[in-house]
């Protein structure tokens, strides 16, 4: 998991020994890997950042439109090529699953453009 700044602070004193210590959350222990930076508020204001996990059944109706995905790029990477990545995804997906791709979007854009 990744905690959020703020939870950082106030439940375990901006301690950076908790990277690394396994905490309990919902009777699901997680390892802590990282703490985001201050400011870091997307989407919502979350305090926690967990992986998403599905189970076996929701991985079956490709159809269903429940998860946004963000990522973080490495500086050395261009919005355009990060695009042009993105195309070659969508356009493999439509070749396999025609009715997947007719409601998918994904784009590059900074975070710039989030604020």
């Amino acid at each position: 998991m990744v905690l959020g700044y703020g939870l950082w602070q106030r439940r375990f004193g901006s301690d950076p020994s908790v990277v690394g210590r396994t905490i309990v959350l919902d009777g699901v222990a997680h390892e802590v890997i990282g703490i985001a930076q201050p400011g870091f508020d997307f989407p919502f204001a979350a305090e926690v950042y967990v992986p998403l996990a599905f189970q076996p059944s929701e991985l079956q109706s490709r159809g269903d439109r429940i998860v946004l995905v963000i990522g973080r790029l490495d500086e050395a990477v261009t919005i355009a090529a990060s695009q042009a990545e993105l195309a070659s995804i969508e356009f493999d997906i439509a070749r396999r699953s025609p009715f997947v791709a007719a409601t998918l979007a994904a784009s590059a854009i900074s975070k710039q453009t989030l604020a």
